[in-house]
């Protein structure tokens, strides 16, 4: 039921504005690495749905060696590798590309 997780992920989306409003005062507008914020916010409500917990990703002092960062950044990869792979000719079907190793490599990372 939806309505069971509505307050967490509310509160979670709270909490992401609020982190836009003090990087808008700061530099005047978002800044050039904002999709990174929202993968830390949808990483955050998605762990509140599936996980029934917080990760610390909206944490605005959030190492980058952290888990949400590294969880973020094996997706970011991972995505990369897949539409190289899927968007070109399938040659790593035929022999290991680069873009095959990268996706092997993410996937793994990922399922750690």
């Amino acid at each position: 039921n939806v309505a069971m997780y509505l307050p967490k992920v509310d509160s979670t989306t709270n909490t992401f504005m609020d982190r836009i409003e003090l990087l808008q005062a700061e530099a005047g507008q978002v800044p050039g690495d904002f999709l990174q914020e929202l993968y830390k916010w949808a990483l955050e409500s998605v762990a509140h749905v599936a996980l029934d917990g917080e990760l610390g990703g909206l944490d605005p002092h959030i190492p980058p060696d952290s888990l949400p960062m590294q969880l973020i950044q094996n997706l970011s990869d991972l995505f990369a590798a897949l539409n190289a792979t899927e968007m070109g000719l399938h040659t790593w079907k035929y022999f290991r590309t680069s873009a095959y190793v990268q996706l092997e490599k993410s996937h793994a990372a990922f399922l750690k």
